[in-house]
């Protein structure tokens, strides 16, 4: 199969295509559970959001030893995402008002895309990756799912658009090449590219 787009970073690479299908977070089926007693949310919310920051602690580090510090830091404003107190609040409001987790999730990441699917600089409107991935990240907590891990020796990624969460989820060694639909020059899997 061949495909065209632009270059978001210079190169070529071959392998076994792995093929990442674009997340919806209109499925249903993401927020189909019925509310558990409000502190079994505020505590399942809590253990996502901590799950999601040791992620992204092992990322950073994964990152630092294998691409060097200056690309560990790459996941800092996914962290600093996590850790942002209106976040936070939003979540915990949302739960406390009898949404599970999981629409708390679903309903604040829509929130924030819409604010930066506004914006016209192109850097920021690249950030609209990071918040599908934050929350994407979170969401896969609270719903205590992982990633497919098992790759060829060496492999293409193409996606609609691929988030940190699945490249995190490869082998990075094994990764030779990125095709995505969405995405550019400042999107941090471009960096990486």
């Amino acid at each position: 199969t061949e495909f065209h787009g632009t270059n978001s970073s210079p190169g070529s690479g071959m392998g076994t295509a792995i093929r990442f299908e674009e997340f919806d977070f209109n499925d249903p089926d993401l927020v189909k559970r019925e509310p558990g007693l409000i502190d079994e949310e505020r505590g399942r919310l809590q253990v996502a959001l901590d799950r999601a920051k040791e992620d992204l602690d092992h990322a950073a580090e994964y990152l630092a030893e294998l691409l060097g510090e200056q690309f560990g830091a790459l996941m800092q404003a996914q962290r600093l995402m996590l850790e942002d107190t209106a976040v936070q609040a939003d979540l915990s409001r949302m739960v406390e008002r009898g949404m599970t987790v999981e629409r708390a999730i679903v309903t604040a990441c829509e929130q924030y895309l819409r604010a930066f699917q506004s914006l016209t600089n192109p850097f920021f409107y690249e950030r609209i990756y990071d918040i599908k991935d934050v929350f994407r990240r979170v969401l896969s907590h609270a719903k205590e799912e992982s990633m497919p891990t098992e790759l060829a020796d060496s492999v293409v990624v193409v996606a609609h658009e691929v988030s940190l969460l699945e490249l995190f989820a490869c082998d990075l060694r094994r990764v030779k090449g990125i095709a995505v639909e969405k995405g550019g020059v400042h999107s941090h899997v471009a960096i990486l590219a």
